[in-house]
């Protein structure tokens, strides 16, 4: 087919179209990778899973530090196992001192994209935790070249020597920034809640561990002849002592008690300051902790009761169970789903934003869905604006549940819907026509152009979201520019013209709402073109943007 030669040889040169018709722009999640080669392979991306197992075995060494450190300082000793933690203090060194080599080579969360680009990653990292990390390194490494011997007899003369080692706690800023990104990475609402609970929980045990080992230390290192240890569990081994020191730390946080009271002046402040930070904080920590199990509860008994009282009112006003089962597996997958997808809508932040960040939000969420059909990316080249309008005012996205029908055979059309995930099924009376219809495709694209009444049914496979385009919406819209409205036209023409086509050469091929023939519909799409549809800007082809080739290739075909 020969097409006017101005399709090839003259082609917009808008910018603003350039960029949002350009596949290379990036996008939310994308890399910023380097050019060599060498450090492209290099580099791990933050979310892998190399880096995952990484950060998997840096927060058990974390927890560690956690329960082990606290424990040491406050002066509780196990013989037996002292071996076996200079052994794990080994690895520890090790595991950190490779920590920081992975860090120089690890990519990283920027401005909604990853930064890869090795220059870039070590420069954050030394500004950030390399200093700190490096002098925590060099400390183990100095105590465990000292020796495990040594540093048990120089602990016990100098504790200054052990309050060091608390340098590796500050690690567990990292840890709680990990599992912070862990937790908001969960889609499932129940499971984010569960994991925020345990979470808590977690938090209050930790810090009642931090206390006990503090109490166990004011009473070894405060009167001697007149401390808790001394007149409690003096006899006992260091289980016991562990044990009373952490029942008391409880009893401080709440309202319980037991026979462990202060017998000296130190361990007299070292209560209040306990019974002061625990009435701050625990409070805080109660009120979480039953927030999230209120809402836990909710989420579990709300779906049951729902569910009783709508097949009650089933059975009394005689609704069919095949119907009836309908119902509650949409309202089950739309209404009571804590896993759905996030849509524009379900996010009320956005419903501040100015006009002008809106209206390009839209831009970049829909151009690319609407240019897969042909009338609307040679509409956007003819007037881009136009498009972003449609997309501005005239789209909307919506999810659909597994077996959920969008549209019935027999009912009046008013929408085009495009396909941007899942799988939907297009039943027809005729076996031949029914179809499967997949991300990147259509459906009814004749409502847009004519009365049109749907010719089958569309159902769909599993959760899918679609973008619709209202048809009378999208009228009213189009006659406000005259410029689109004249190539609009002559492509309803042209699709008419094909539409009779269809039916002359065997009758009834034409009643589908599945107008997928890409190829045919560009060739119309193109003869609907004329040379005033096209800005005066004249780009060669072989060196225009990416978008202007594929629209001279389009009209090469």
């Amino acid at each position: 087919v020969m097409e006017p030669a101005f399709a090839v040889q003259r082609v917009a040169s808008t910018t603003k179209a350039e960029a949002m018709y350009d596949s290379r722009k990036a996008k939310s999640g994308g890399r910023l990778v380097s050019e060599s080669g060498l450090c492209k392979n290099l580099v791990l991306h933050p979310g892998c899973k190399t880096r995952s197992m990484w950060d998997l075995c840096s927060l058990i060494i974390i927890c560690y530090d956690i329960l082990f450190i606290p424990f040491d300082l406050g002066g509780f000793s196990i013989p037996e196992a002292r071996q076996i933690l200079f052994v794990f203090d080994q690895f520890s060194a090790i595991f950190w001192a490779a920590d920081i080599v992975m860090s120089f080579i690890t990519g990283y969360h920027t401005g909604g994209l990853v930064e890869m680009r090795i220059e870039n990653i070590a420069r954050r990292y030394v500004r950030g935790w390399f200093l700190f990390d490096l002098c925590v390194a060099i400390t183990d490494w100095v105590f465990i070249f000292m020796g495990g011997a040594t540093i048990a007899r120089i602990g016990k003369s100098k504790r200054f020597l052990r309050l060091i080692r608390t340098l590796r706690l500050v690690r567990s800023v990292k840890m709680t920034v990990k599992m912070s990104e862990m937790l908001a990475g969960l889609r499932s609402e129940r499971l984010r809640i569960l994991s925020n609970t345990v979470v808590l929980g977690l938090s209050v045990l930790t810090l009642n561990h931090y206390f006990a080992c503090g109490w166990y230390y004011v009473g070894t290192s405060s009167d001697p002849d007149s401390n808790w240890v001394l007149r409690n569990v003096w006899d006992e081994g260091t289980g016991m002592r562990y044990a009373t020191a952490l029942h008391w730390s409880f009893t401080q946080f709440t309202p319980a008690g037991m026979e462990i009271h202060p017998n000296n002046l130190a361990e007299r402040v070292y209560t209040v300051v306990t019974v002061f930070f625990a009435m701050i904080t625990f409070s805080s920590f109660m009120g979480s902790i039953t927030a999230n199990m209120t809402a836990l509860r909710k989420l579990t008994s709300e779906p049951a009761e729902q569910q009783k009282i709508l097949f009650k009112y089933f059975v009394e006003n005689g609704v069919s169970a095949e119907l009836g089962t309908r119902i509650w597996g949409y309202l089950k997958t739309r209404h009571f789903a804590h896993q759905k997808q996030l849509l524009r809508k379900d996010i009320p932040v956005l419903k501040v934003l100015p006009p002008s960040l809106s209206s390009d939000l839209n831009n970049e969420l829909y151009v690319p869905i609407l240019k897969t059909c042909p009338v609307f990316y040679f509409y956007g080249v003819v007037h881009y604006y136009g498009l972003c309008g449609i997309c501005d005012s005239n789209v909307t996205e919506e999810q659909v549940a597994h077996g959920e029908r969008v549209f019935h055979s027999g009912r009046a059309a008013g929408s085009m819907h495009f396909v941007i995930a899942g799988e939907l099924n297009y039943e027809h009376k005729d076996p031949t026509k029914s179809t499967t219809l997949v991300a990147q495709e259509w459906a009814a694209e004749p409502a847009m152009w004519m009365k049109w009444v749907y010719c089958g049914t569309l159902e769909a496979q599993m959760p899918c979201r679609l973008a619709s385009i209202s048809a009378a919406k999208f009228r009213t819209y189009v006659v406000e520019s005259p410029r689109a409205l004249h190539y609009i036209r002559r492509y309803v023409a042209g699709f008419r013209a094909w539409l009779v086509e269809c039916a002359a050469d065997e009758v009834g091929t034409w009643k589908t709402d599945m107008w997928l023939q890409v190829s045919e519909l560009q060739q119309i799409a193109v003869r609907a073109m004329t040379e005033e549809d096209l800005p005066e800007a004249a780009v060669h082809p072989h060196r225009g943007p990416s978008w202007l080739r594929q629209v001279s290739g389009v009209a090469q075909a």
